[in-house]
């Protein structure tokens, strides 16, 4: 990573900082913080975080392509800066692909698979392509598969694509292993999962990442397009009230359980299924999507024990609903000055 200086070395009271590292470089943005790439959070998000220098990246999976190209346009009319269309591999074709490229979205990024022919058909296209991992070995395959960044992703994380690894350990060993791959050149790495403030950023870097995606923390955002009663339950959850299971993929994404768990606020809708995850998956469609649309009025009247609600452990960290821009802001001064501390440790602070 590079040093971290100061935006304007005659103005050591502006807040914000200039910090560079591969990530930025790459991705063509001012601040090495991704927004996570999820489904239901909005165009407005993801045009504020990268209007505020991250990159916003939109969930465009169960987009059809021409809804794909109506959402790129659509970004373009609220940013000038790059942002991010995520498709998760088991579940798009290549029209999904197409319809990304061919509409020269600023940044490609896949999860949940081998990225090797998206990675191919980026590379071929000119755009970086950011991919999410959840162990070192698949770090590593896709550092040979030339994605230009890659996400390490960590079991504190909400929603589907959570490893069983804790981000303290699965940061520093995709990194690791992304440097002993034999890919050239090397891709950084981005830390997700548990990052709500700039205590997190700071770690990640110290890890060895070069960057951080924050998924929960945007989710209790004024932009992001949930229910209010979803911020509500994130900004009074603890970080002990979550759980790792199958029960809301099962129920509100079913294509999604066959792939993975998720991570959820531990409601009383979700403990009423925990241990029958196999009765659950049984249950006639019908019955399903009875179900789904229960919790999905549930959530719209604010109902929060009777629905399900994504979030993960950094849940405990996360108070009050912010502007996409101050979160930003507010992450990159807060590591900023806790790495700057740590570098003058014997600086006298102020009292």
């Amino acid at each position: 990573m590079r040093a971290l200086r100061p935006r304007d070395a005659s103005a050591r009271d502006d807040a914000l900082t200039v910090m560079r590292t591969r990530v930025t470089e790459v991705l063509g943005i001012e601040y090495p913080v991704l927004s996570a790439g999820i489904p239901v959070i909005g165009v407005d998000l993801v045009a504020a975080v990268s209007n505020a220098g991250g990159l916003g990246i939109l969930g465009a999976t169960y987009l059809s392509p021409d809804d794909i190209r109506l959402r790129i346009a659509a970004l373009r009319e609220r940013t000038t800066r790059p942002f991010a269309l995520n498709l998760l591999v088991p579940f798009c074709t290549p029209a999904h692909i197409d319809a990304c490229l061919d509409a020269r979205v600023p940044v490609l990024s896949t999860a949940w698979g081998p990225p090797d022919d998206a990675a191919k058909r980026a590379q071929a296209a000119g755009i970086p392509h950011v991919h999410m991992v959840t162990t070192a070995a698949e770090g590593a395959a896709a550092a040979r598969a030339g994605v230009s960044v890659i996400i390490a992703q960590g079991h504190e994380a909400g929603g589907g694509l959570v490893g069983q690894v804790g981000g303290m350990v699965i940061t520093p060993a995709v990194v690791d292993a992304v440097a002993a791959s034999g890919a050239s050149p090397l891709p950084p790495v981005v830390a997700g999962g548990g990052v709500a403030d700039g205590r997190g950023l700071a770690a990640a870097l110290a890890l060895g990442a070069e960057g951080v995606v924050v998924g929960t923390r945007f989710l209790a955002t004024t932009e992001a397009a949930i229910p209010s009663s979803w911020k509500t339950a994130i900004c009074e959850a603890s970080e002990t009230d979550t759980v790792y299971t199958r029960v809301g993929n099962l129920v509100a994404r079913p294509t999604w359980a066959a792939v993975s768990a998720g991570r959820v606020i531990r409601t009383k809708a979700i403990e009423a299924w925990l241990g029958s995850e196999a009765s659950l998956e049984s249950l006639p469609e019908t019955e399903r999507a009875a179900l789904a649309d229960r919790w999905a009025r549930a959530r719209a009247e604010g109902r929060m024990q009777d629905t399900e609600y994504i979030a993960g452990q950094d849940c405990g960290l996360i108070r009050d609903v912010r502007p996409a821009a101050d979160v930003v802001r507010r992450i990159v001064s807060e590591a900023d000055a806790i790495l700057r501390r740590r570098a003058s440790p014997h600086e006298e602070r102020p009292s």
